[in-house]
Parts: structure tokens; C-alpha cells; sequence
């Protein structure tokens, strides 16, 4: 009984150390979407006091006795097994950092992104970058308190959005990726295709209007979520109260269509999550790769591919009295047309990859060694220029375009490719599994996707690992080859190969 008090007392304390955890989000996406320009340190004083809070419950001192009183539970349930191990990862990891250093990470994290937008804005990454060396300094030092014996500090920070993984195997999985997408893309450059670039402009009403319309058709819980813009696309919350954000440019329509797409497989992770499990350790994502996965699948693999196309042109005649692409087809290869471009989130799912391991890097480069931030804008155009074969004259165009490092945030984009890498082993399946699967996709019916997708990854939120879930998911082990295997089969159908 004492144990079960124990394994009681913990949940109630994490839940609201979730519920704080909610707030701090929603907070910091308020502070992207309507904050007025001149607030921005008051809401980053206000996140600060809150980060000191949530740090205090975390390192709340009776945890341990209740971790050790709850540890002794008989027949344990899975979901009390993985919320004893997540709350002594966490509580282990929080106890090694200084409430005064885990402030100030948030405090100038928020500080840091209101820099950074202006400094976006105006192409100057003198503004910046002395904000920017400070936040490395910050991180770095958080990365001692928290990295074990045998990790560098940077394997310690992606740790927390891919956990248990080792910078080598991420290394090797990209060391495998890059010479076929290479490859590839010297297939592609002697090809050209005749699709003629989109000249009518979207207006911002239409642009939201298609949005909804698309999260709609792919699941997405309006009762329990929104939609707005902010000057980076991304999505936050959890299954009771998720927030999406797009941008718009009337000029440039499918990024905002495509963005959505993405955006809405996050949330639907987060949706899918049983609702009971929200607030509780162990009621969160398995990794960000994971998570990453779920976006990149429903933007990639089913929102740019030859069935969708069928019903994402169809809406778009309805809502358009005229169109410069002519039908499906079309559509299916302009939103595939492969170009080398400086904008990450524009990229094509080719060179996507590139400018993903472009920022792996570099990012190892300043937390583990000598890379310095005065230095940073050379290392990255060269070794853009290198990769990309483009001169980039802008700072908005090379290393200012990411809102990650400018929020403290080092370690996160391996989870991209990652998520590219997982979600070509989970198509795969999935194209096996639910039945008709073309027929559906071409009729924008993803219920059966999203089933799959419920039962299969979002059910286990974080009872497994994200490897555990994939290769029960699949019944095969994670490697690079199947999106290899996709990327080669769509690619040489576009451009006749």
C-alpha cells in the first residue's frame, strides 16, 4: 500500500508539473503569434519565473522517496513501469542543473528569438550573434551538469529530443544517406521538367480557407485545436489543447498548404496520444524523431504524392475559377519539381536531407569544439556553397533563416532526417497494410492511415522506445535503405529516370 501511495503522490506531482509545463508552451506561443513588438521582455521575464517554478517541482526533494517507495510496486503495469522510469530520467537529469542556469536559459531564450527576428528582418547577424554565443555558453554548461561519462556535451543535448541515442549511430545513418541522395541528384540535374511556375497570387483568406480544409480532410481535431500564423510554421500542446501556426505569402501559396500538412502530422501525434495519459510522464512522444516522422509522412510520402495530388487539385478548381496547372498530373510534379534553394522548410525532400546534415555539423562543431560564432556565418556559406553549389549573399537566406538556435535549441535537427528515415520505413508498411490504400488517398480518405497510425505509434506515446515502436510497427530494423528505395522509385517515375 505504502508503494502505491508513493506511485500516487508522484503522478499528482507531475501533472502539474505538465499542466505548468502546458502553460509555458502556450506562453511561448503567444509570444510568436500576437505579441505586441515591444513586449517581448516582460513575457520573457514572465517565462524565466515560471521555468524557476516548474524546475522546483521537479527537483522537488521527496521525489526520490517516492521514486524508491513506488520502485517496489508488485506487477507493475506498463503504464506505471514507464512512468517510474520517465520520472527518474527526469528528475535525474533536472537535479544536476542549477534553477539560476535552467532561468536563464529560458530567459534569454526568449529574449534571444525577439533578436533574432529583427535581426532576420534586416540581414544584420551582428545584431544577433552576440546573443547567440551567449546561449551556446548557456547550453554548453548545461550539457556538463547533464551528459554522462562516456557522451560529448553535444550527444548530451540531443539526447533530450532523441533519447538513448548516440551521435555515432546518427552519424552512420547519415554517412549512409548522403552519397545516394548525391547520387540522385545527378540523375535529376540533367533532367529538366516543362511545368510552368505559378504566377496567380492566393489571397491570404483563400490560403487559410485551403488550410482548414486540408487539416480537416487529414484528422485534425478543431474542438480540441487552432490554426494561426506566425513567422515560423510550428505546432505545440498536447491532445487536449494543440496549437498549430502557418505562414502566408500570397505569392507563394503551397508553402503555406504544405507547412499546414506538416504541422497537422505533428498535432495529430499529439492527438492521438490516449487522453488519459496527458500531463504523465510517460504520456508524451517517443522522440522528436518520431515525431518528426508522423509530420514528414503526411507532408511527403501522402501529401506530395501522385494520389493525393488527385484530391488536393480537385480542391483547388473548386476554389479557383482558373489555374495555371492543368490537372493532377501537373500538380503532382510542380509540388516535386527538385531545385537547389537556400530556405530549409522550402526545400525538396531531396535536398532537405542536405541542409539538415549542413546543421548537424555545425552544431556538433560549436558545442563540441572549436567552432566560434564569429565564425559561424563563413563555415556555414562555404560549406553551404560546397553542398548546394549557391553563393548565399544574404544572412536570411543562411544561417538567420531557423528560429532553433535563436531559442536555445541545439541537438534538435537530426530530428529531421531522422523523421524523414522513419517515415519511409513506416510508408512502406502502411502501403501494405490499409486496404485500397490508392483508391482512399486519391479520395483524400486518410482514416485509414491515421487508424494505422493511432494503433501502431501514437497509442505507445512514450511506453516504448521510438525503436521499439518502429520495429514492432514494421518487423524490421531501422535503416535508411527504404527511403533510399522511395526516394529513387518516385523520383525516376517524375523525371523518367
Amino acid at each position: 500500500m505504502k508503494s502505491l501511495t508513493a506511485y500516487k503522490l508522484l503522478i499528482d506531482h507531475y501533472r502539474k508539473i505538465g499542466s505548468m509545463d502546458q502553460i509555458q508552451s502556450l506562453l511561448s506561443w503567444d509570444q510568436q503569434t500576437m505579441m505586441p513588438p515591444k513586449s517581448g521582455k516582460s513575457r520573457a521575464e514572465q517565462i524565466s519565473v515560471l521555468q524557476r517554478m516548474i524546475h522546483g517541482l521537479k527537483t522537488e526533494p521527496r521525489i526520490q522517496d517516492w521514486l524508491a517507495d513506488a520502485e517496489q510496486l508488485h506487477r507493475k503495469s506498463v503504464r506505471q513501469v514507464s512512468n517510474i522510469r520517465e520520472i527518474r530520467r527526469q528528475y535525474e537529469r533536472e537535479s544536476k542543473i542549477p534553477e539560476s542556469l535552467a532561468a536563464e536559459i529560458s530567459y534569454k531564450s526568449s529574449i534571444s528569438q525577439n533578436v533574432w527576428s529583427k535581426a532576420r528582418s534586416t540581414n544584420d547577424f551582428s545584431k544577433f550573434s552576440p546573443y547567440l554565443s551567449e546561449l551556446i555558453l548557456l547550453r554548453k554548461e548545461e550539457a556538463n551538469c547533464i551528459k554522462k561519462n562516456s557522451q560529448t556535451k553535444y550527444e548530451a543535448l540531443m539526447n533530450d529530443y532523441e533519447p538513448e541515442v548516440s551521435k555515432n549511430y546518427v552519424s552512420e545513418l547519415f554517412k549512409n544517406l548522403k552519397p545516394e541522395i548525391i547520387r540522385l541528384l545527378a540523375k535529376i540535374e540533367s533532367k529538366q521538367l516543362n511545368i510552368s511556375p505559378i504566377t496567380r497570387q492566393f489571397p491570404r483568406a483563400l490560403q487559410i480557407k485551403i488550410s482548414n480544409i486540408l487539416a480537416k480532410t487529414l484528422g485534425y481535431n478543431f474542438g480540441l485545436g487552432r490554426i494561426d500564423e506566425s513567422v515560423h510554421p510550428f505546432s505545440s500542446g498536447n491532445a487536449t489543447d494543440s496549437r498549430i501556426t502557418m505562414r502566408i505569402d500570397e505569392k507563394n501559396p503551397f508553402d503555406c498548404f504544405f507547412s499546414t500538412i506538416h504541422e497537422v502530422g505533428h498535432a495529430l501525434y499529439e492527438q492521438g496520444i490516449p487522453e488519459e495519459l496527458v500531463l504523465e510522464p510517460a504520456g508524451i512522444y517517443a522522440s522528436m524523431g518520431l515525431h518528426e516522422s508522423q509530420s514528414r509522412l503526411l507532408e511527403n510520402q501522402i501529401g506530395r504524392s501522385k494520389e493525393f495530388s488527385k484530391f488536393f487539385f480537385s480542391l483547388i478548381k473548386k476554389e479557383l475559377d482558373s489555374f495555371e496547372l492543368k490537372n493532377s498530373q501537373d500538380l503532382f510534379r510542380f509540388v516535386n519539381l527538385v531545385k537547389p534553394g537556400f530556405i530549409r522548410v522550402d526545400a525538396d525532400e531531396i535536398h532537405y536531407n542536405l541542409h539538415i546534415m549542413l546543421r548537424f555539423e555545425l552544431e556538433e562543431l560549436l558545442i563540441d569544439n572549436d567552432l566560434h560564432v564569429k565564425d559561424l556565418e563563413y563555415e556555414w556559406n562555404m560549406r553551404f556553397k560546397k553542398d548546394f553549389g549557391l553563393e548565399i549573399c544574404k544572412p536570411a537566406d543562411g544561417l538567420l533563416q531557423d528560429v532553433h538556435w535563436s531559442a536555445g535549441i541545439f541537438g534538435y535537427f537530426p530530428s529531421y532526417t531522422l523523421g524523414n528515415i522513419f517515415a519511409a520505413c513506416l510508408y512502406e508498411k502502411i502501403r501494405a497494410s490499409v486496404p485500397n490504400y490508392e483508391k482512399k488517398i486519391s479520395n483524400g480518405q486518410i482514416s485509414g492511415v491515421l487508424s494505422w497510425l493511432r494503433s501502431n505509434i501514437h497509442f505507445w506515446a512514450r511506453h516504448l522506445s521510438t525503436a521499439e515502436i518502429l520495429t514492432q510497427a514494421t518487423k524490421k530494423n531501422i535503416s535508411s535503405k527504404p527511403l533510399v528505395d522511395y526516394l529513387n522509385s518516385k523520383y525516376s517515375e517524375i523525371y523518367s529516370l
